[in-house]
């Protein structure tokens, strides 16, 4: 996970938001894998920030619109993800 990670950094760093998002979005299935639901929701955090960058590099409104909606889906998943035990999603 640890390449994962920092093939993601490398990108944001490249402001290639997608690509960063891509890493962020394998990284989060394997920390499910592992059954570690904190980690996998903070990727989904990340990739909601991702998303919401790319949204700026948008070469029109549709695409715009189109990343703005993918960042608010992942904030929900990341949400939706328990955050520690017994706590159900709820921050």
């Amino acid at each position: 996970m640890g390449s994962l990670l920092k093939k993601a950094k490398e990108c944001e760093k490249r402001y290639d938001w997608q690509q960063a998002s891509d890493f962020y979005r394998k990284a989060s299935s394997l920390a499910l894998d592992q059954k570690d639901l904190l980690m996998a929701a903070n990727f989904h955090e990340k990739m909601g920030f991702c998303f919401y960058r790319a949204a700026f590099q948008a070469q029109d409104n549709i695409a715009f619109k189109g990343k703005i909606k993918k960042a608010i889906r992942e904030y929900q998943e990341e949400f939706r993800l328990p955050h520690g035990p017994g706590q159900g999603g709820k921050v």
